[in-house]
């Protein structure tokens, strides 16, 4: 038996947007084994396929994305944003066996000097 359900996984991935800041982006991606090339999964991949496979990719997918992107435009075009890196993954993985699902950008932490810069501008706009 090998299982087909989808299967949850999440990064934390640091990322330097198009303005040059850091950011940390905690995304996960849905993946479930392709039911008619399991066998071919099995046996050129194996069960750790998400360690083997996906997971350096959809970090990377992650990076290559967002680096495009400024800092004030990544909360608002987060679904736009999940497309893209969707797509990218699918790309990158092509012919592993494997289908995406689904990607979400779930938190995106700022470093404590943009969180002071955001709070001083909604200050100052009050």
């Amino acid at each position: 038996f090998y299982p087909t359900l989808l299967s949850s996984h999440s990064e934390n991935v640091e990322v330097i947007t198009q303005d040059e800041l850091q950011i940390n982006v905690v995304s996960s991606v849905r993946i479930r084994p392709i039911e008619d090339e399991v066998y071919f999964l099995h046996t050129r991949i194996g069960k750790d396929y998400y360690k083997n496979v996906v997971r350096e990719d959809f970090r990377a997918s992650i990076r290559n994305i967002l680096t495009t992107y400024p800092i004030n435009q990544i909360s608002r075009k987060s679904p736009a944003i999940e497309l893209e890196i969707k797509a990218l993954l699918i790309e990158r993985i092509k012919g592993k066996y494997l289908e995406i699902d689904d990607v979400n950008i779930d938190d995106i932490n700022y470093s404590p000097k943009i969180q002071q810069e955001i709070e001083d501008k909604v200050t100052k706009q009050r």
